[in-house]
């Protein structure tokens, strides 16, 4: 995608997002847009909250923390990346959402940090959908314990499944990792889905994603 203007880009997913639901007969406010924000310039940041933007996202606790203290209180901050249980007390009380649950341990820190400032955090689990061993996520077959044991958490609101599947050249070629996950969360009454990037959310929108994360269409290369 050309390096157009955060502004532009954003008329343009929020366009390209709209035509979809249209098409698919989907309503578009149940579709959240987050901005990927990581490794990205403070400027750009703003620049996208100016226009409206309010959903960001960061992958690495340490960053995270320092754009935190520059940028506008009320945005609405979804940590996206793998998160070590020894960062969760420090991110905490500044995020909203977690979409990378990926063990109990984890679940079990989250609850003990969230309970002890008196807050719930949205949780998605994520799941390893190729089984490819650089990513996190826990396995399919593992799913039903730890939706049982997440849901006895009282701090820890399980919303949804996330996935990152393999990237392929053919966009077409993702659709049944999204397709997967939907299927997936519908046997446990999940209502949420946080799937799809730059690359491929206009896919992970038509098989239900209620969450997209889109970074380089929205502030340009990294």
């Amino acid at each position: 995608m050309e390096n157009l203007s955060v502004k532009n880009n954003l008329e343009k997913i929020q366009k390209n997002i709209e035509k979809i639901c249209l098409k698919k007969n989907l309503q578009k406010q149940k579709v959240t847009l987050v901005g990927i924000s990581k490794q990205q310039a403070i400027e750009k940041i703003k620049e996208a909250y100016d226009v409206g933007l309010r959903h960001f996202g960061e992958n690495k606790a340490q960053e995270f923390l320092q754009k935190y203290e520059l940028l506008p209180k009320n945005i609405i901050w979804h940590f996206v990346g793998h998160l070590q249980k020894n960062k969760v007390k420090s991110i905490i009380d500044k995020v909203s959402f977690i979409h990378s649950l990926d063990s109990l341990p984890l679940a079990l820190e989250i609850e003990k940090r969230a309970s002890s400032i008196h807050k719930k955090i949205k949780c998605f689990i994520q799941i390893n959908m190729g089984g490819e061993t650089t990513k996190s996520g826990i396995d399919e077959k593992d799913l039903p314990k730890m939706v049982s044991e997440i849901k006895k958490l009282s701090h820890v609101d399980l919303i949804g499944l996330m996935c990152l599947p393999p990237y392929c050249e053919n966009k077409e070629e993702v659709r049944p990792y999204f397709r997967n996950l939907k299927k997936l969360g519908k046997q446990f009454h999940l209502e949420h889905f946080s799937g799809g990037m730059s690359h491929d959310y206009e896919i992970a929108i038509e098989e239900g994603a209620t969450f997209i994360r889109v970074g380089s269409h929205l502030f340009g290369k990294r």
